[in-house]
């Protein structure tokens, strides 16, 4: 098993809360309000900008392999800020609000990983977005595309985002091998701010 394949079976109770987060739960069954909703996109439209200078900041430290790739990354996000976009003016979202401390958190974790250097910045792009992507995923299997949320299930559970996370997972393993026990705190560390920041949409 490669390392990026066995970084969830590090702490298989933690993965299991982040990727069946009782947020994801509540958007699958239909539950979930919203107004929380909505907070949330206003949330996440923040985390995604910072994860655009994120890619391109790994993309500077990056070896020649990987460096295009996450250049075409970086540059490609400007869609799904569109999607952010024409959804809040629909829903009359303000997109300006300030990032909670737990949005803030979560990007200060990916960004001090970076400055690290590029295996440890990648295992923590990895865990946020495979846990992102088997999170949404999962609320997918449970409402199917008739929800409400249809237009961001289709955008996070994605055949092309699925692969985007694989092409990740290759990168890391190129670049760090077997890994360590440091690179796998690295990995559990970002998942524990994933799961903090979905924890604060909860109704």
């Amino acid at each position: 098993m490669s390392f990026a394949a066995s970084l969830p079976k590090t702490d298989r109770a933690l993965w299991s809360r982040a990727t069946k987060h009782p947020f994801f739960e509540a958007i699958g069954d239909g539950t979930l309000p919203i107004d929380a909703f909505n907070v949330s996109i206003s949330q996440h439209y923040h985390l995604i900008i910072g994860l655009g200078s994120f890619t391109r900041t790994l993309a500077a430290i990056a070896p020649d392999a990987d460096r295009a790739g996450l250049r075409v990354v970086a540059s490609m996000l400007e869609p799904e800020y569109d999607l952010f976009r024409r959804y809040a003016q629909r829903e009359q979202i303000d997109l300006d609000t300030e990032p909670i401390t737990q949005c803030s958190d979560y990007l200060a974790f990916l960004n001090a990983s970076a400055r690290t250097d590029y295996g440890h910045g990648l295992v923590a792009y990895y865990a946020c977005e495979r846990s992102l992507f088997e999170a949404w995923t999962f609320a997918r299997e449970s409402s199917g595309f008739s929800s409400p949320y249809a237009e961001w299930l289709e955008n996070w559970s994605s055949s092309e985002f699925e692969r985007f996370v694989q092409w990740i997972a290759r990168c890391l393993d190129a670049a760090v091998g077997d890994g360590c026990d440091e690179l796998r705190d690295v990995f559990v560390g970002t998942v524990r701010r994933a799961i903090a920041f979905w924890d604060s949409f909860l109704p």
